[in-house]
């Protein structure tokens, strides 16, 4: 609150088991409208097929061009409702870092 202009990066651990921390003071955060970006990865959710076939089926009478705007606003809409790839992260970083923290006679070797 006392420095409200402040972006803070969380860098990747390269060498280390640190994580460095980049914090630019008085920074000027531009609002840009990202561009619609389809991830391979959705074709693998339970759920996407049904989504992508009722927002297909919803613009029957758009031309082509306007079927795809609103499928791309339907998946950015599914996608908002799906957990965050930095929270998933997370879990899986706490999970680990959970297993490294037991004694190793409680450490379970076959998973």
């Amino acid at each position: 609150m006392i420095y409200p202009r402040t972006t803070v990066f969380h860098l990747p651990m390269l060498i280390s088991d640190h994580a460095p921390i980049l914090a630019l003071l008085n920074s000027q955060r531009r609002n840009t409208v990202k561009p619609f970006r389809f991830e391979n990865w959705w074709l693998l959710e339970v759920d996407y097929d049904s989504t992508a076939k009722k927002s297909w089926a919803k613009s029957a009478n758009r031309t082509f061009h306007q079927k795809t705007r609103y499928l791309a606003t339907d998946l950015k809409n599914w996608r908002r409702k799906k957990p965050r790839i930095d929270e998933q992260l997370q879990r899986v970083e706490d999970c680990i870092l959970q297993a490294q923290s037991l004694h190793p006679s409680f450490q379970d070797y076959e998973l």
